[in-house]
């Protein structure tokens, strides 16, 4: 469904109006954020050289990309989680012998040095 209708921005202390067409959105909610001047004037930018419809748009596609990265994140969380479940379920801890074990390690590193792996 498309209708005309006039389209308010406030960037920076200016309001402005212009006619635009529009689709109705389903399923969207409205909420306000705060930017910094910079931030408006980015999107600002992005809008009056064509390459964005409207702030919202931008802001969308920001959200789609932190979405993206969160998803990420809590993965990377819950995998933390499940090691560190994994080594208190190992039994309490021993002391080690941390020369002991780089000297070891040393040795390995040589050994595959040595043989070409």
């Amino acid at each position: 469904m498309q209708n005309d209708t006039l389209l308010r921005n406030w960037f920076g202390g200016k309001l402005s109006y212009r006619k635009v067409e529009r689709t109705a959105m389903s399923n969207v909610s409205k909420v306000s954020i705060a930017v910094t001047p910079q931030q408006a004037e980015l999107l600002r930018d992005a809008v009056e050289s064509g390459a964005n419809a409207s702030s919202s748009e931008i802001v969308r596609e920001a959200v789609r990309d932190w979405s993206a990265k969160w998803a990420t994140r809590k993965n990377d969380i819950e995998h933390l989680r499940e090691l560190w479940a994994k080594g208190k379920a190992s039994g309490a801890p021993k002391a080690i012998d941390f020369e002991a074990t780089q000297e070891k390690a040393r040795q390995k590193l040589n050994a595959a040095r040595n043989h070409g792996g």
